[in-house]
């Protein structure tokens, strides 16, 4: 059946195939003969071009020959018009023993050219003349050139009498042979093109056979393709998907349906590149991965099955216009089978599908969930804690985000760095203040707030637009404070129904137990509290909240970088469970409140080692520091000890924010310490 199909093909298309037949031996012949000639017409080329050199040379050679004479005259050096004299001597002897004998001559880029002998009448007559010519005349000029300087005067006056009696036959000489063989190239090129005007007109009545003959069969094959592509239009005008081809360099097919454009919310997409296409509406890095699927796909080494869950156009966030021309974030569904010719994969057939309204509906039950676990989650933290506490910390916190707020707006007071590091602190203080009481969802939240700071203080140009993020982290924190006051309310009505009121103290020990018992136990390691002699009634009401602050944060700093790990406590004979102990002393104008815990004490060398990491100063500067100027390190802006940076440490904020405080009230701080024993703050409140 398959030699039937072949034999009714080859009879189909026997006067095409001959007539090709005929052209291509035809053509060849042709081709033969330009190659033939051409390559002759470049050789006379090369021969005419030197034939013209060798005018110039006899003319340089009268030229040289006099420039030597006026130096021998003048007394001034002849080495180079000698050298001169001989390039051009050896040049022109050599050309004209080539063109007598046929031979190898250097060409004008410098490169040997082979020169085939002269054989026209014309030109043996002006080869032979010009050598009788220049056989005496090339003697004298020798002996110029192979004399010492010393008989220069001797050789040069009859060397320089023969050129001028043989340079202008010489010249006319070579003008003849120059002519010679420009007419013998010229007779070439014109055979040359009689050739070409003959292959052409045969070719193109040999052309116009086979296009009579083409033209027949085409005709026929449009009726039919027309017929399908009417055909295949209509499929495509009704089905609600987006469908179209792709080949391997990603292009769209000529055919696609009508919603595909509707969908992509673009028109005219046949030949447009279709991963230039969607990389203005979808994000960058799912292009990327959507160029290497395709491209694994149009490979067709892995099974399709296999490699359909990779697919990364599944359901994807689609930016574009609707059919108003309004900008509209879609949701579009790409699905890609492969279209298997013998060859391989020819094209891949993509089918889009708008799942906007499905995708909407899973975000919204997401977003529900999502925001049902942060209040269950907020919930619980507050159940955890003392409901005097979180209204006291739900004041405290708004007001400083007010704060906050305030110091965002104002244009004035401060410039962009000093404003975050201001904001810096307040954000950590809230934190320090969510951390004690143990609502570990907002600890969370300004841990984050300072991971944008952080990130905003690192660049080197902060703009004034930065500022936009910190505001929509104040607004979402000003909103969860919102959240944790409602569900207050309602806690406290249904505990003042059962417990009746509830009195709190915010220096309440409560505060230091759940920040050292959360520090602790983030860190590994074991830590109590005593705070028998600690008296919050000595502190002054207008000052209380603002000793809390300082106290969290030294109690958080003893616990990070004070008290050692378990089992380096027992190699160094002390207790596993380290000690921070809490006290207040009154003095003549104020109360002390100390702070001191049975740790490492202060590592001097460790804050020398983090001062030089830090590049602000020389390490010969450092290094002639004593202690107390080493000690007062850790109360600058963003100098830590720490590693890593956690919710609990790193970002060197914590003791900036105790100098910060106690400038504020007009305290003041001391400190003492021994290694590997203790370490003491005596915070001074003024009353």
């Amino acid at each position: 059946m398959n030699n039937s199909v072949n034999q009714l093909a080859l009879g189909k298309y026997r006067a095409i195939i001959i007539s090709i037949g005929f052209f291509l031996v035809f053509d060849l012949g042709v081709l033969i003969l330009n190659y033939y000639i051409s390559t002759k017409i470049e050789k006379d080329a090369v021969a005419v071009n030197l034939a013209g050199r060798q005018r110039m040379l006899s003319q340089r050679m009268v030229k040289t020959l006099l420039e030597t004479q006026s130096a021998v005259r003048k007394g001034e050096s002849t080495i180079e018009p000698v050298k001169e004299l001989s390039l051009t001597f050896n040049l022109f002897d050599k050309t004209l023993n080539s063109f007598n004998h046929g031979g190898v001559a250097v060409g004008g880029n410098g490169q040997p050219v082979l020169i085939e002998k002269v054989n026209s009448p014309k030109g043996r007559d002006a080869i032979n003349d010009a050598l009788k010519i220049w056989s005496p005349y090339r003697e004298k000029v020798l002996t110029v050139i192979d004399s010492e300087i010393y008989a220069l005067s001797a050789v040069l006056p009859p060397a320089i009498e023969h050129a001028k009696l043989s340079n202008l036959k010489l010249l006319k000489l070579m003008n003849n042979l120059t002519s010679d063989l420009e007419t013998l190239a010229g007779s070439k090129a014109e055979r040359l093109r009689m050739i070409q005007t003959t292959g052409i007109m045969l070719a193109l009545g040999n052309f116009f056979l086979i296009m009579f003959h083409f033209l027949k069969q085409l005709r026929q094959r449009d009726e039919a393709v027309e017929k399908a592509k009417q055909e295949t239009d209509e499929i495509l005008g009704t089905v609600n998907e987006g469908l179209f081809l792709l080949d391997a360099d990603f292009s769209i097919g000529s055919q696609y349906s009508h919603q595909l454009e509707n969908l992509l919310g673009q028109e005219s997409l046949a030949g447009k590149n279709f991963v230039e296409l969607i990389n203005s509406h979808i994000d960058s890095e799912i292009v990327d991965m959507s160029k290497d699927y395709l491209e694994l796909l149009f490979e067709g080494r892995v099974k399709e099955k296999l490699v359909t869950s990779l697919n990364p156009l599944h359901e994807v966030a689609y930016s574009g216009k609707n059919n108003k021309s309004k900008s509209k974030e879609r949701y579009l569904d790409f699905s890609f089978n492969r279209v298997v010719m013998r060859e391989g994969v020819k094209h891949i057939l993509v089918t889009v599908n708008d799942v906007t309204q499905k995708m909407t509906l899973l975000n919204e039950l997401e977003r529900s969930e999502k925001n049902n676990k942060v209040q269950i989650e907020l919930l619980l933290d507050m159940l955890k804690t003392d409901t005097s506490m979180l209204k006291d910390f739900i004041e405290y916190t708004e007001t400083e985000l007010f704060n906050i707020n305030t110091i965002l707006k104002d244009q004035n007071t401060y410039n962009h760095r000093d404003k975050l590091k201001e904001i810096y602190s307040l954000v950590h203080t809230i934190k320090g203040n969510a951390s004690a009481i143990g609502m570990g969802l907002f600890l969370q939240r300004m841990h984050e707030f300072e991971d944008t700071i952080s990130e905003i203080l690192s660049q080197s140009d902060i703009k004034g637009k930065d500022f936009l993020r910190l505001a929509i982290k104040l607004e979402n924190s000003l909103v969860l404070v919102e959240t944790i006051r409602t569900f207050l309310d309602k806690i406290i009505s249904i505990s003042s129904t059962f417990n009746g009121p509830q009195e709190h103290c915010v220096l309440s020990s409560s505060y230091f137990n759940q920040l050292i018992q959360r520090v602790s136990t983030n860190k590994g390691k074991m830590v109590e509290v005593e705070h028998d002699l600690f008296n919050p009634g000595l502190i002054p009401q207008d000052k209380a909240a603002h000793v809390r602050d300082i106290v969290l944060q030294l109690i958080r700093n003893s616990v990070v970088h004070g008290i050692e790990d378990p089992q380096i406590r027992v190699r160094n004979k002390k207790s596993m469970t380290g000690k921070i102990t809490l006290s207040t002393k009154e003095y003549k104008t104020g109360v002390k409140v100390l702070v001191r815990d049975d740790g490492r004490g202060i590592d001097i060398e460790s804050i020398r080692d983090k001062a030089i990491q830090r590049g602000h100063w020389l390490p010969g500067e450092v290094y002639q520091w004593d202690k107390s100027k080493l000690v007062s390190l850790i109360f600058e802006d963003q100098f830590s000890t720490a590693d890593t940076v956690d919710e609990d440490a790193g970002r060197g904020v914590g003791m900036s924010v105790v100098k910060q405080i106690l400038q504020r009230i007009g305290g003041g701080l001391g400190i003492r310490y021994e290694p590997g024993q203790y370490c003491e703050f005596q915070i001074k409140i003024p009353t």
